[in-house]
């Protein structure tokens, strides 16, 4: 009798997991609005930065979630999480009343950040490991899928100058110039960002076969980088990510023959992806323009944000010619948020978001060298790394990577827990 009700008990679960893995799974579908094939009323639509159908999902799949029994669940990031919900309630009603917004832009603009929620469910069903293994791969199928139709899209884009996805481009230069080559900005973040590390992690661990699969996620994530978002910053994050992973878990199997054929590949690479990296230096030494107008932004948000300390000026963009709009905008209007990392948070959320926004990146390292799994540590501080090093350019609480903030610490907590339950072992 007692082996019948552990045996539909189990069974009972498994539905339960897959079924938790499937709600999960089109959550992540919802970030890429399902891989931009599928057209959505324009208040859902639009930018790829426009998270609001995320924001919806987060909802659902967090109620469904519980209803099939995973029951929220606070590990270390818990009531980080929940503070920065307080804090961002206060924050709504200070700008709400500083600015006169009205319900519908509040809304828009700060619905995503409930996406944070899916953490409290999804540590609950992925500290399981098949859970957390088929998580992983989920997340390399999507991106190979979204990969290749986002390379496909910029093909023709470049060639016929035709849009067939559903999301407006964000590069102004790209549409009023029927003859330039293009760029597609921020449709290749939030996933695509993490599913590097987490391919890079899978390939360690893998089959034959997995490695393979990981290996083709892993190439195609970094193609969407370099060719789709062409973003110099974003590709040096995922290569020092890489370089960290490495280091951890070959830190102390180095040996001459293994330094002798990375010097070789390091230098066929540089030879290869040449171009490239002459654009990266130009970046780091400041010479470019667009170097130049991070500075000035920087510059602008820290002088005008002393003014709204606490609270910041929002995240929201009122329409142009409105009031505020070169306030927020700069005088020139071109001043971004999101170009800037952590002084983007401090010029639209204030100082106190800021320290919670560094509190969560030291929490991730810490939580890192508590996993003792060499495998499991190189990707927890490969996430790390990343969220570290884009500080003062790429912010997690931009709406396009508020995603990789979710899954950065569900990964690295998961990790956590698989750790020290002894299950890599």
């Amino acid at each position: 009798m007692r082996l019948m009700l552990d045996s539909r008990n189990g069974k009972k679960r498994d539905i339960t997991d897959k079924a938790g893995l499937l709600l999960l799974s089109l959550f992540l579908l919802a970030d890429s609005r399902f891989f931009y094939l599928c057209p959505l009323p324009s208040n859902l639509s639009g930018s790829a930065s426009n998270k609001l159908l995320l924001g919806i999902f987060a909802i659902i799949c967090v109620v469904g979630m519980s209803i099939l029994g995973n029951k929220f669940k606070l590990g270390h990031y818990g009531f980080l999480i929940i503070g920065f919900y307080i804090i961002l309630v206060i924050h709504m009603i200070v700008i709400k009343k500083t600015f006169d917004y009205n319900i519908k832009t509040i809304v828009a603009y700060y619905l995503p950040y409930i996406i944070l929620i899916m953490y409290f469910t999804s540590i609950k069903l992925l500290e399981d490991k098949e859970n957390f293994i088929e998580f992983i791969k989920i997340i390399e199928i999507i991106i190979v899928i979204l990969s290749i139709i986002l390379i496909t899209q910029l093909y023709i884009y470049n060639k016929y100058h035709r849009i067939f996805l559903n999301f407006t481009l964000s590069d102004w230069y790209t549409i009023y110039h029927i003859d330039a080559k293009g760029r597609f900005y921020s449709v290749a973040e939030g996933i695509n960002r993490v599913a590097i590390p987490l391919a890079m992690y899978n390939f360690y661990i893998g089959s034959k076969s997995g490695k393979f699969y990981s290996l083709v996620a892993l190439i195609m994530g970094l193609l969407n980088v370099v060719i789709v978002d062409q973003s110099r910053v974003y590709f040096i994050q995922e290569v020092v990510a890489i370089i960290v992973m490495i280091i951890v878990v070959y830190g102390k199997k180095i040996t001459l023959n293994k330094l002798l054929y990375s010097l070789i590949a390091i230098t066929i690479s540089i030879v290869v992806l040449w171009s490239k990296i002459k654009s990266i230096i130009i970046t780091i030494i400041d010479y470019d323009g667009s170097a130049y107008a991070r500075n000035d932004a920087i510059r602008y948000y820290l002088d005008i944000g002393k003014s709204y300390l606490l609270s910041g000026m929002g995240v929201a963009i009122p329409d142009k010619g409105s009031i505020n709009y070169f306030l927020i905008k700069g005088p020139n209007g071109v001043y971004n948020y999101d170009d800037i990392g952590i002084f983007g948070v401090f010029a639209s959320m204030g100082i106190i978001v800021v320290i919670w926004y560094l509190i969560v990146t030291v929490k991730n390292f810490l939580v890192s060298s508590k996993i003792n799994d060499t495998y499991m540590k190189s990707l927890a501080y490969g996430l790390s790394s990343i969220m570290l090093t884009g500080l003062g350019t790429m912010s997690y609480l931009d709406s396009a990577r508020i995603i990789s903030l979710l899954l950065t610490m569900v990964v690295i907590e998961c990790g956590y827990i698989l750790d020290k339950r002894g299950k890599f072992n």
